[in-house]
This record gives C-alpha cells, structure tokens and sequence, in this order.
C-alpha cells in the first residue's frame, strides 16, 4: 500500500516544475507531457463517470481524460492526477497491474483510496506549487477575492483553489463547502482555529441565513455566527453556488489575530501588590 506524505508529494511535484522549467502560475500540462513522451488524449462523449485514466502499452504511456464536462479547470486537475499516478512510488505498479487505471469522477471517486488521495493531493501541488501559489496569494485581500484571482492565475476551479488557499494561508480564515443543504466539508486555517471550534461538520445542516446565489454574496457578521468562541469578533462571510455543480462555498475571514487580543486582555489585568 502507498504511504507517500504530504511533504514529499508536495517536493516531488514542485521537482517536477523546476526539472521541466515550469516557473509560471499556470503549467502548460501537454508540454509536460511531450517532455515526459505521454500522449494526452480525450473525447468528448460520456464517459460512464470516468474523469481521466493512466494506460500502459509496453514502457508508452498514454493519459485520457473526460471533456464531456465543459469546464477546463476540472479537466486540467484529471490530467494532473494522472501525472500523480505516474510519477509517485509505487502507484504504476500497483494500479496499472492490467494495463490501465481508471480514475472515477466526483462522488463515484473511492475517498478513502490511498492511491487516489495522493494523486489528488499531488495534482493539487503540481497545478498550484506551494511557493509560487505563496508568492501570489498575498498579492490580494483576503477571502474570495483572493481566491478567484488565484484560481484565474493557476487556471484551477474555485474549489480546489479555496482549498489550497486555506490550507497554505497564515491569515484567520475558514471555507465551509455544501451542497443540497448539507455541509460537505470544512475547512479552516490554524490562526481561525485559535479561537474555538466550527460549530459545523460534515453531513450538519448547513445554515439557511446564507443568501444562496450564482453571484457572490458578501455580509459583515460575527465569528460566533459560525464558531464556538467566547470572544466578540466581527468578521466577513463571502458565499457564491457553483451553478451546475450545486455547490456552495462560503469563506469566512477576519482581520482580528488572536495573540493581538490575547496580549489586549493580558493587559488589561491588573493584579494587586502582594506584600509579604
């Protein structure tokens, strides 16, 4: 069973870029492929809910991928999947042991399949590498702002590039996604998680105070509306739905920092003079 980690799919996809001299926010993933000698092919028609596949002929490699979904983003994350199957140890031969590998599209995908998790996790570092996704993140204003012009400049969908934003992002932020009224996960920064729990988890009914639009909706709020805090914070709630994928991804940032009221409220105590 592969047990590759975080840290080094996240190095061994960010060799990759620099082997290949990939320096730009959007990789070219076809020119990766003529450099590597992998034919990328697709068709257009269903695909029976397969999103991409990895198929070995001899030592020639071929990746397929789906364009039935008209959306590039989520084509591109197929093909950097594919790539994850090929390169990371241990994944050709152990998937491709009949000569090809299908990989299964949203919900049909085995979540807990180690081998999917890592090529995922690794079309996530390969399309948006840690040090250059970094490097722009901070160009913008926190929130959905950020996020939109990330996944413009990396060419990724919104929520992979809200995922990754979070996950890299040192400011106080949470990304709750959900769909048909439920929470389908949640995601928060460690400098948000100082001030409590989410008051949300996976399958918890997603709150219906949230104006649900195609266009994105912004509101001031507190973080008690969405966190289990004693403190008294306001902070931004930004949610927008993904059209035809019926998604909703709701962000939620704030400008306060925790030690800054931390070190408010330690000065504020005031202990009397002991004298002995």
């Amino acid at each position: 069973m592969s047990n590759n980690s975080k840290q080094f799919i996240e190095k061994e996809a960010f060799q990759i870029r620099q082997a290949y001299d990939f320096t730009n926010p959007e990789i070219d993933l076809f020119k990766l492929g003529q450099e590597i000698g992998i034919d990328i092919q697709t068709q257009s028609q269903q695909s029976h809910g397969i999103s991409g596949a990895l198929i070995r002929s001899g030592n020639d490699f071929m990746i397929y991928y789906s364009s039935s979904v008209n959306n590039i983003p989520y084509q591109r994350f197929s093909i950097a999947h594919e790539f994850g199957h090929y390169f990371l140890p241990e994944h050709p031969e152990n998937i491709l042991k009949n000569g090809a590998h299908f990989s299964s599209a949203g919900a049909k995908r085995n979540a807990k399949d180690p081998y999917e998790k890592e090529a995922d996790y690794f079309s996530t570092c390969l399309l948006m590498p840690k040090s250059i996704f970094e490097n722009e993140m901070y160009k913008f204003n926190d929130g959905m702002e950020a996020i939109k012009a990330l996944a413009n400049l990396f060419n990724t969908s919104l929520t992979a590039t809200a995922i990754r934003y979070i996950e890299l992002s040192d400011s106080p932020a949470m990304l709750i996604i959900s769909s048909n009224g439920l929470v389908d996960a949640v995601f928060s920064t460690r400098e948000l998680r100082k001030f409590g729990d989410c008051r949300y988890t996976k399958n918890s009914t997603f709150p219906q105070k949230n104006i649900i639009s195609t266009e994105l909706s912004k509101k001031e709020i507190y973080l008690s509306d969405w966190f289990n805090t004693n403190y008294n914070i306001k902070a931004l709630e930004e949610s927008i739905t993904l059209g035809s994928y019926e998604k909703t991804l709701t962000v939620i940032t704030t400008s306060t920092i925790y030690d800054e009221i931390e070190e408010e409220t330690n000065d504020e105590i005031w202990e009397p003079p002991s004298f002995k």
